[in-house]
């Protein structure tokens, strides 16, 4: 029947797989190949080949990481709606194949550590720059220096 339930289901029913094929596409298109994706639900996508390239990129950003990806595939990833607009997202078989840059690894080597500037201030001999290892107690508590009280120094 016109505007009775059942159209509304299947309108929104054409919502979510217009919404899922959006995610898909947009948040893995920059990383795996993807064909035209039919959106049916529940959606499973299979034999995906990755964009070494694109990922290798996001790898080098820190430059610290050895290994260059060659290619890689990912098996399978079902998404599958719930009840209450949940979706269940599985993804099975990730396959990287990957190779050792020894250049990478000796500049990550010499590449200077990065430093912390939240402890250039705490003190010698606590291998933080500032504070003694006598000034705190235990959590951090301050310490009374000098005799007990009572007693004359």
């Amino acid at each position: 029947a016109p505007g009775g339930r059942a159209g509304r289901t299947s309108a929104g029913s054409r919502g979510m797989e217009t919404a899922i094929r959006n995610i898909v596409e947009n948040a893995l298109g920059e990383y795996v190949w993807l064909d035209k994706v039919e959106a049916k639900l529940p959606l499973k996508l299979t034999d995906l080949r990755l964009r070494e390239k694109n990922i290798q990129e996001i790898l080098d950003e820190e430059g610290n990481f050895p290994f260059d990806l060659k290619d890689g595939r990912i098996g399978s990833i079902s998404l599958t709606p719930g009840w209450y607009g949940s979706i269940e997202i599985a993804v099975t078989d990730i396959v990287l194949n990957l190779s050792f840059s020894p250049m990478k690894a000796m500049r990550a080597a010499m590449a200077p550590a990065p430093s912390d500037s939240s402890s250039e201030d705490d003190g010698p001999g606590t291998g933080r720059p500032g504070a003694t290892a006598s000034a705190r107690g235990p959590a951090g508590q301050q310490q009374r220096r000098g005799p007990p009280p009572g007693v004359a120094a």
